[in-house]
Protein backbone atom coordinates (compact mmCIF):
# COMPACT_ATOMS: atom_id res chain seq x y z
CA UNK A 1 0.00 0.00 0.00
CA UNK A 2 1.19 3.81 -0.35
CA UNK A 3 0.27 6.93 1.15
CA UNK A 4 -1.83 10.22 -0.17
CA UNK A 5 0.39 13.18 -0.36
CA UNK A 6 -1.40 16.47 -0.02
CA UNK A 7 0.96 19.78 -0.67
CA UNK A 8 1.80 20.45 2.92
CA UNK A 9 3.16 17.28 3.18
CA UNK A 10 5.56 17.30 -0.29
CA UNK A 11 6.99 21.10 0.87
CA UNK A 12 8.16 19.31 3.97
CA UNK A 13 10.38 16.77 1.62
CA UNK A 14 11.89 19.85 -0.10
CA UNK A 15 12.41 22.46 2.48
CA UNK A 16 13.74 21.50 6.05
CA UNK A 17 10.90 21.92 8.44
CA UNK A 18 11.08 20.22 12.17
CA UNK A 19 8.45 17.67 11.19
CA UNK A 20 10.81 16.53 7.77
CA UNK A 21 12.68 14.18 9.31
CA UNK A 22 9.72 11.83 10.78
CA UNK A 23 8.27 12.30 7.43
CA UNK A 24 10.93 10.88 5.11
CA UNK A 25 10.78 7.78 7.61
CA UNK A 26 7.37 7.01 6.06
CA UNK A 27 7.31 7.74 2.66
CA UNK A 28 7.45 5.18 0.05
CA UNK A 29 8.28 5.23 -3.66
CA UNK A 30 4.84 3.78 -4.08
CA UNK A 31 3.26 7.26 -2.69
CA UNK A 32 0.92 9.03 -4.83
CA UNK A 33 -0.80 12.69 -5.32
CA UNK A 34 -2.63 14.75 -7.41
CA UNK A 35 -1.54 16.95 -10.69
CA UNK A 36 -2.63 19.78 -8.88
CA UNK A 37 -0.36 18.85 -5.90
CA UNK A 38 2.16 19.23 -7.79
CA UNK A 39 1.62 21.95 -9.64
CA UNK A 40 0.86 23.53 -6.50
CA UNK A 41 4.61 22.66 -5.05
CA UNK A 42 6.14 24.32 -8.33
CA UNK A 43 4.44 27.04 -7.78
CA UNK A 44 5.19 28.09 -4.53
CA UNK A 45 9.19 26.94 -4.90
CA UNK A 46 9.38 29.45 -7.70
CA UNK A 47 7.70 31.99 -5.97
CA UNK A 48 10.19 31.12 -3.21
CA UNK A 49 12.76 32.12 -5.24
CA UNK A 50 13.28 29.20 -7.48
CA UNK A 51 16.47 27.97 -5.30
CA UNK A 52 14.76 24.74 -4.52
CA UNK A 53 13.39 24.08 -7.67
CA UNK A 54 15.62 21.37 -9.25
CA UNK A 55 15.48 19.28 -5.10
CA UNK A 56 11.26 19.82 -6.12
CA UNK A 57 11.30 18.38 -9.30
CA UNK A 58 13.61 15.47 -7.87
CA UNK A 59 11.03 14.92 -4.95
CA UNK A 60 7.96 14.97 -7.48
CA UNK A 61 9.56 12.40 -9.97
CA UNK A 62 9.30 9.83 -6.95
CA UNK A 63 6.09 10.53 -6.31
CA UNK A 64 3.25 9.19 -8.40
CA UNK A 65 1.11 11.59 -10.02
CA UNK A 66 -2.58 10.91 -10.33
CA UNK A 67 -4.02 12.96 -12.94
CA UNK A 68 -7.03 15.41 -12.85
CA UNK A 69 -10.04 13.59 -14.03
CA UNK A 70 -13.48 14.28 -14.43
CA UNK A 71 -15.31 11.92 -11.77
CA UNK A 72 -12.25 13.74 -9.18
CA UNK A 73 -13.73 17.35 -10.18
CA UNK A 74 -17.50 15.96 -9.41
CA UNK A 75 -16.64 14.24 -6.09
CA UNK A 76 -14.42 17.45 -5.11
CA UNK A 77 -17.66 19.90 -6.34
CA UNK A 78 -19.83 17.73 -3.94
CA UNK A 79 -18.64 18.14 -0.70
CA UNK A 80 -21.16 19.91 1.32
CA UNK A 81 -20.47 20.23 4.98
CA UNK A 82 -17.20 21.31 5.22
CA UNK A 83 -17.16 25.39 4.77
CA UNK A 84 -13.55 25.47 5.87
CA UNK A 85 -12.16 23.07 2.94
CA UNK A 86 -10.37 25.25 -0.10
CA UNK A 87 -10.96 24.37 -3.45
CA UNK A 88 -7.50 22.85 -3.60
CA UNK A 89 -7.57 20.80 -0.68
CA UNK A 90 -11.17 19.45 -1.89
CA UNK A 91 -9.36 18.26 -5.26
CA UNK A 92 -6.85 16.47 -3.27
CA UNK A 93 -9.54 15.12 -0.64
CA UNK A 94 -11.44 13.80 -3.75
CA UNK A 95 -8.60 12.65 -5.06
CA UNK A 96 -7.52 10.82 -2.34
CA UNK A 97 -11.23 8.96 -1.42
CA UNK A 98 -10.84 7.91 -5.40
CA UNK A 99 -7.94 6.26 -4.48
CA UNK A 100 -8.99 4.79 -0.52
CA UNK A 101 -8.33 0.89 -1.97
CA UNK A 102 -5.07 1.90 -2.62
CA UNK A 103 -3.76 3.71 0.01
CA UNK A 104 -2.73 3.16 3.54
CA UNK A 105 -4.06 6.88 4.71
CA UNK A 106 -3.58 10.73 3.55
CA UNK A 107 -0.53 12.21 5.15
CA UNK A 108 -1.15 16.06 5.53
CA UNK A 109 0.02 19.39 7.86
CA UNK A 110 -3.18 20.98 7.17
CA UNK A 111 -5.90 20.82 10.01
CA UNK A 112 -8.95 21.44 7.66
CA UNK A 113 -7.56 19.01 5.14
CA UNK A 114 -6.69 16.99 8.16
CA UNK A 115 -10.08 17.58 9.96
CA UNK A 116 -11.96 16.43 6.87
CA UNK A 117 -10.64 13.20 5.44
CA UNK A 118 -10.78 12.01 8.91
CA UNK A 119 -14.98 12.49 8.93
CA UNK A 120 -14.99 11.13 5.83
CA UNK A 121 -13.29 7.95 6.85
CA UNK A 122 -10.08 8.31 5.98
CA UNK A 123 -6.79 7.64 7.97
CA UNK A 124 -5.05 10.82 8.21
CA UNK A 125 -1.34 10.45 9.43
CA UNK A 126 0.80 13.66 10.07
CA UNK A 127 4.54 12.51 10.81
CA UNK A 128 6.34 14.35 13.86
Amino acid sequence: MSYYLDSSAIVKLITWEKESPALKAVVTSKDLTSSIGRLEILRVVDRGGGTHLDLARQVLNCISVVDLEHPILMLAENFSGFPQLRSLDAIHLATALFLQDHITAVITYDKAMADAATRMGLKVLSPR
